[in-house]
């Protein structure tokens, strides 16, 4: 079906560009499978029914929801591979599955502060995924919600998030730190499981139970810290983990836990306990078995910031149960050296009393003979860049800029550079920008030519005419960006054949004396 028509008589439904809408536009219904372009939401549309674009491939581009736009219901877009979402500031509810495989969704998923519920599966499978901020607004995270997300690198919780279900993380395969907020109370089955690349975990001082198999399988893991209110750590909760190097347990009494966990961990990694609780583990009959547990005082919480992550690093050590003293190191990256404190003292590594809860920054600067390099995009959601770092003087810096998705196209960068991957020669701090727009949207072209394409849409051919100057040539590509045609014209109008294409959007490009015009055409029989 490509299109739904709607009696103009009807006074329940209505269609719009071939969708059914509810008469009054507050609830949009369902869209045609076969429908083929790009889609405009009327902002009036606060509800998008369950299903109602379900496997709709032939849609693409970049699809922003109106303001309007409060509730996605359930499997509302599920498998749409072709179209890029930019989620609208007032969204209350994603329902389940509303997204699932939609592979086009890239880079940073940023959720409305206005956000309150994210459906069991409604991201699964999205593999373009690269980073996740929830608000604080979000309280649970339903069951798979993120699931097999593989090029998830990073995940910012909020601050009211309250438990964690099953499967919600499970194979997102490059994500490699997480840290569970201190409200959270529950981390259920398989939340983290075959997270290969993940290193570190820090567990929040809420949690009480961490359920069954949560972080298995995560091979890569070095470091976990186990919240001071966990009592149960489920069957096989941090079985097969190879690489394990050391374990802090805030818990004054050894949490619960099975012969199956830890099952591949060295026994003789350091055990960090709170200061007393040396002998119960020691006495206890699985946590026993490691060797070398040393005594820490968890009592007051040591916090350490870089100024600039760019410039170097910070690490710390739990306070000392006699002394009460800790220790932090500040590690320059190359290029850079560390200067101070943020208290001015320069002692580096530096040893504290720590009497209460506290915070220190390392201060870095960059060396002379060193310069920062900086690159944007100009716009997130449409493509991506490298390069920024310290540079040597005269060392040759190389950026690049990568859309994220088919519809995108990268422009140029702000020095007027057109080449996606280029090498700067470093001479001074600087700031290089690349500029993305919507290929197929052609809304970057300034249209005030007299260029004319008639009839559009288009059946076995149709005229370029542009009044009394010259066209030199014309490209075709389909909406994948392949050249499909390409001829000479030398003349002010020309007629196109395109009875050998199958239907569907073609871009069309024109080179011109006075520069290149762009439009959209499409073919329909």
């Amino acid at each position: 079906m490509n299109a739904i028509r709607v009696d103009k008589e009807n006074k329940y439904y209505k269609s719009v560009d071939d969708i059914l809408y509810s008469y009054n536009l507050d609830t949009l219904k369902a869209c045609p499978t076969n429908k083929i372009g790009q889609i405009e939401i009327p902002n009036t549309i606060v509800v998008i029914q369950a299903g109602a674009f379900i496997k709709c491939n032939g849609l693409w581009g970049s699809l922003k929801f109106p303001s309007s736009l409060r509730y996605i219901e359930d499997n509302a877009f599920d498998g749409c591979e072709n179209v890029a979402f930019v989620l609208n500031d007032g969204l209350e509810y994603i329902g389940i599955s509303a997204f699932d495989q939609c592979q086009s969704i890239k880079g940073i998923l940023k959720f409305p502060k206005t956000i309150k519920s994210i459906g069991y599966g409604s991201f699964s499978g999205c593999e373009g995924i690269k980073e996740i901020i929830l608000p604080d607004s979000i309280t649970v995270l339903y069951s798979s919600t993120f699931y097999e997300c593989k090029n998830l690198e990073k995940v910012t919780f909020g601050n009211n998030l309250l438990s964690i279900k099953n499967t919600v993380f499970y194979g997102c395969t490059t994500l490699k730190k997480i840290e569970i907020p201190n409200r959270v109370k529950y981390l259920d089955v398989r939340a983290f499981a075959d997270c290969y690349a993940l290193m570190s975990v820090v567990i929040g001082d809420s949690v009480k139970k961490i359920g069954s198999m949560a972080f298995a399988y995560c091979s890569n893991l070095k470091r976990i810290v186990i919240g001071k209110s966990v009592e149960l750590i489920g069957i096989d909760a941090f079985s097969f983990n190879d690489s394990l190097q050391e374990i802090y347990c805030k818990a004054v009494n050894p949490p619960f836990i099975t012969t199956s966990n830890f099952n591949r961990t060295q026994k003789n990694i350091p055990v960090y306990v709170p200061c007393g609780s040396k002998t119960l583990y020691e006495a206890d009959t699985l946590w026993g078995k490691f060797t070398n547990f040393i005594e820490v005082d968890y009592t007051y919480q040591l916090t350490t910031y870089s100024n600039d992550e760019l410039r170097g690093y910070v690490s710390s050590t739990y306070a000392d149960c006699i002394s009460q003293q800790a220790v932090i190191e500040a590690f320059p990256a190359n290029g850079c050296v560390f200067t101070r404190w943020n208290d001015g003292n320069t002692d580096n590594p530096r040893s504290i009393i720590l009497n209460k809860d506290t915070s220190f920054t390392a201060i870095f600067d960059i060396k002379s003979g060193f310069y920062h390099i900086t690159v944007l995009a100009n716009d997130s959601s449409y493509g991506e860049v490298t390069g920024t770092g310290i540079y040597s003087e005269n060392s040759l810096a190389k950026i690049s800029a990568t859309p994220l998705f088919y519809a995108y196209r990268f422009d140029k960068w702000n020095d007027g550079n057109n080449e996606e991957v280029r090498n700067i020669r470093v001479t001074c701090d600087s700031v290089f920008t690349a500029f993305f727009y919507d290929y197929l949207g052609v809304s970057h072209i300034e249209n005030t030519s007299p260029l004319r394409l008639y009839p559009n849409p288009a059946g076995y051919q149709f005229t370029l005419d542009n009044a009394q100057s010259l066209m030199k040539e014309v490209y075709l590509y389909d909406v994948m960006g392949r050249k499909v045609k390409h001829f000479p014209v030398n003349a002010p109008s020309t007629t196109v054949n395109v009875s050998d294409l199958p239907k569907g959007i073609y871009i069309v490009k024109i080179s011109t004396a006075s520069g290149v015009l762009v439009r959209k055409v499409q073919v329909m029989r």
